[in-house]
C-alpha cells in the first residue's frame, strides 16, 4: 500500500512539473527573473526612516531620512532572513528644535545615521542550542543528528533484527520494546534485554534503599 501511495504521488509530481513547463510565458519568466536579481539578498536598498531626534530636541526638519538596508529584500531558502553583515555610520545636519520659554527654539547640529553596507542569507530569531548528538546547520536553520549516528543505527538493526530503531527526533537507537523482567534480573537499554543483576548492583540497590 505505501509503495502504491509513492508511486502515485511521484506520477502526480512528474506531471505537474510538466504542466508547470507550459505554466509560464516567456515573459512572466522574465518579470520573475527581474524581480529575484532585484530583490536578490546582495546589495542594500534604499529605505525612508524616521529622522533620529538628538536628545534634548522635540522634533528635527527634515523629518525622514534615506538610508541603506537590507531587510527588504529576500532569501532563496524560507528559512533565512536577508540582514546585515556589515555597516557603516555617516553624519547629516538636521534642523532641531526644542521648547524654550513656550517658543520653539531651532540649531543645525549633526545627527548619525546607519547604513547598511552588505546583505546576507543568515538564521534569525532560531535557537541555536542543540543537543549533545547534534549540530546547527546554517544551511537548513535547525539542529540535525550528528552525522554517522544514523547509520550505527542501522547497522545495528541489521545484526539484531527487531530489538532496536532510529529516533530522528531524539538522535538515538532506542530498544524497539521494553519488557518487565523477572526477579534478579534487570531491563538492559544497551542490549535491549533482561540481564541478571550481579552482586555489585546489589550492594548498591541496597545501600540506596537503606541509605537515601
Amino acid at each position: 500500500m505505501n509503495q502504491l501511495f509513492h508511486i502515485t504521488l511521484l506520477m502526480a509530481v512528474v506531471v505537474a512539473a510538466a504542466q508547470g513547463m507550459k505554466c509560464f510565458s516567456k515573459a512572466d519568466k522574465k518579470q520573475q527573473e527581474k524581480i529575484s536579481e532585484h530583490f536578490a539578498c546582495e546589495t542594500p536598498k534604499d529605505t525612508a526612516i524616521h529622522m533620529p531626534i538628538p536628545e534634548g530636541y522635540n522634533a528635527v526638519s527634515p523629518n525622514l531620512a534615506m538610508v541603506k538596508r537590507c531587510h527588504h529584500n529576500v532569501c532563496e531558502g524560507r528559512a533565512h532572513n536577508c540582514v546585515a553583515v556589515d555597516t557603516s555610520n555617516r553624519t547629516v545636519k538636521v534642523m532641531a528644535y526644542r521648547m524654550n520659554n513656550k517658543r520653539y527654539v531651532s540649531h543645525c547640529v549633526q545627527v548619525t545615521l546607519m547604513d547598511d553596507t552588505a546583505c546576507g542569507c543568515r538564521c534569525s530569531n532560531v535557537d541555536r542550542s542543540c543537543k549533545h548528538n547534534q549540530v546547527f546547520l546554517d544551511h537548513l536553520c535547525r539542529c540535525e543528528c550528528l552525522q554517522g549516528l544514523e547509520d550505527d543505527c542501522k547497522r545495528l538493526m541489521i545484526q539484531k533484527p527487531g530489538m532496536y530503531m532510529w529516533n530522528k527526533r531524539t538522535c538515538s537507537c532506542p530498544c524497539n520494546n521494553t519488557q518487565d523482567c523477572g526477579t534478579g534480573t534487570r531491563w538492559s537499554y544497551d542490549e535491549c534485554r533482561c540481564v541478571l543483576i550481579d552482586d555489585e548492583e546489589n550492594a548498591i540497590s541496597e545501600e540506596s534503599f537503606w541509605f537515601p
